[in-house]
């Protein structure tokens, strides 16, 4: 699903990890969890987007998408 509207407020945020991007280059993620009410999601949080976002935060992702695994 493309094109979504995810409004929800930040429960946590995992520690940062390392990973290898597909690139080879190294890069950091952690996990956080967004929570609107009806349910949570895991959202992968990307390098600078670590410390942009804390817990308790209410955030707005505007065109997001996921994927079914």
């Amino acid at each position: 699903m493309n094109g979504l509207l995810i409004e929800g407020r930040i429960e946590s945020v995992g520690e940062p990890r390392s990973v290898n991007l597909r690139t080879g280059s190294p890069g950091q993620v952690a996990d956080a969890i967004i929570s609107d009410g009806t349910g949570t999601i895991k959202l992968p949080l990307w390098n600078d987007q670590i410390n942009s976002i804390c817990h308790g935060d209410n955030i707005t992702l505007d065109k997001g998408y996921t994927k079914e695994y």
